[in-house]
């Protein structure tokens, strides 16, 4: 018999590395992180993009700053340059280069079929989508830090204000956030110019917005509105940053129900929020005593991004997305009529949520005259426009592209034509009847005087009114289908055709 040749036993690990004081070295990220969270930053932190962006940043302020101090003799007026150059470096580099480099953070894992092997995974959607925000997010918070040692020397120059500049800077931290979310949110999209061209064209804005920061005392005027002993910047403040993390939170919602598999029922959740942070709104507004612009902007920031998610989703209802709402009878029935994933729901929900922002500039029915009544009735006809224009092209791709497109083009085509009229002399302008038919295209006519406050308002009434009534004719056709897949869900057999 042969003999039994022995096994080794399985060497033993090697001890951690423990430094003098027995505590382990890091060497690596915790295992508790999300895997895409550590992969994107890995590969982010060592981009050329992002170590350019740093080096440059500590360049450029390191050498400017210098030239500043040196060639200026007030130390007050050296200080307010320092100022202005730090916040139009670090503005540059955290609203235009970094959010930019989300355009192709999802798409470059679509491209290459890695989603569908993620989603295999343990990883959510949801986590897919975070890990690659907050790695972008995370290296412009290093470039964030990074700023501190210049407002030191700032602050020793004299004529600072502290805490007014700290909430200027922190406040454009967190917008860079937002901004990136929408790339990165844009980034799912099959759609090129919605995820190359609008995130361009936003950056192109956003650096001619930070060059006039630069002329003459826009600076001084834009840091004086963060000083928080103003009771209107705290609240302005405390606004945007809750306005901000909800658009970011919808628009990452829209990516990761874009990779997320077609069960997952990502619209009912986003349509609940927006329903209650308008009504939020409605509650508190009252106490805060807000202004009709400020007012407007909120509840126009709140019901855009969510009627716009809404209306252009893909209609793939699947039964088991409608059995949690037919567990509930009656009322689970008629709520996801609202609720349901798919652009047919998602018109009837944004009937309701024009209802609910109705109600709350009813509440402030004193603060609006007729011309701004006439630009409240506007904006509805602008988000319903791009409806039946959907409505018209039902087999289109991308929906949500289409919806984009008509709203910019109902847009700038009634704000040329008024550009144009107000450098015709005279007082003629006639032809804007012709862009009417637009929505914000009623807006240019009061101004210029061409027709009574009345006429308008009651062309306004009749555009909105077909508007609505054609979305709607849209959307009955497609109840039928709705029903026979709450059936399927019920288990109740299809009749038989003859």
């Amino acid at each position: 018999m042969a003999e039994a040749i022995p096994i080794p036993a399985p060497a033993a690990l090697p001890p951690k590395s423990v430094d003098r004081y027995g505590i382990g070295r890091m060497s690596d990220f915790d295992d508790r992180l999300s895997p895409m969270l550590v992969k994107e930053l890995r590969q982010g932190l060592r981009a050329k993009t992002f170590i350019s962006v740093f080096l440059a940043l500590q360049g450029f302020l390191a050498l400017v700053m210098l030239i500043a101090v040196a060639s200026t003799s007030d130390s007050s007026d050296s200080g307010q340059s320092i100022s202005k150059i730090i916040f139009f470096f670090f503005s540059l580099a955290t609203l235009v280069i970094q959010p930019l480099r989300g355009i192709g953070a999802l798409y470059g894992e679509i491209r290459g079929n890695t989603i569908e092997l993620m989603v295999l995974t343990r990883l959510t959607a949801w986590r897919i989508v975070l890990g690659k925000w907050i790695s972008i997010f995370a290296q412009t918070a290093l470039l964030f830090v990074a700023v501190f040692p210049y407002l030191i020397l700032r602050y020793f120059l004299g004529g600072m204000d502290l805490f007014a500049e700290l909430t200027m800077l922190t406040s454009i931290f967190l917008l860079s956030g937002v901004f990136t979310a929408l790339t990165v949110g844009l980034s799912a999209l099959p759609s090129v110019p919605v995820r190359g061209l609008v995130p361009m064209a936003g950056g192109v804005v956003v650096a001619g917005w930070i060059f006039s920061l630069m002329e003459g005392d826009l600076f001084a005027r834009m840091t004086h509105s963060f000083d928080l002993g103003l009771s209107s910047s705290r609240l302005g403040i405390f606004g945007g940053v809750l306005t901000g993390s909800y658009i970011a939170w919808l628009l990452l919602s829209l990516a990761a129900s874009i990779i997320a598999p077609a069960a997952e029922n990502h619209s009912t959740r986003q349509r609940l929020v927006a329903a209650g942070s308008l009504l939020l709104i409605g509650l508190l507004s009252p106490l805060f005593h807000p202004t009709p612009n400020g007012l407007s902007l909120a509840v126009f920031l709140i019901v855009l991004p969510a009627l716009i998610l809404a209306v252009s989703e893909p209609f793939q209802l699947l039964p088991s997305t409608t059995e949690p709402f037919l567990r509930r009878g009656t009322a689970g029935r008629l709520s996801g009529r609202l609720l349901y994933p798919g652009w047919p729901s998602g018109i009837l929900y944004g009937f309701t949520l024009m209802a609910l922002a109705g109600a709350v500039f009813i509440l402030h029915r004193s603060l609006f005259d007729t011309n701004y009544r006439i630009w409240l009735l506007s904006m509805v006809s602008m988000f319903f426009f791009p409806v039946v224009i959907l409505g018209l092209f039902p087999k289109v791709k991308s929906r949500f592209g289409l919806y984009l497109l008509v709203l910019v083009v109902s847009f700038v085509a009634p704000t040329a034509a008024e550009i144009v009229a107000k450098a015709m002399p005279g007082e003629s302008h006639s032809f804007l009847w012709a862009f009417c038919w637009l929505p914000s295209g009623l807006n240019s006519l009061v101004p210029q005087g061409v027709a009574l406050e009345g006429v308008v308002w009651n062309v306004a009434v009749i555009l909105t009114a077909t508007y609505v009534i054609l979305s709607l004719a849209f959307v009955i056709p497609r109840l039928s289908a709705i029903s026979e897949v709450e059936e399927e869900s019920l288990g109740i057999p299809k009749p038989e055709s003859p």
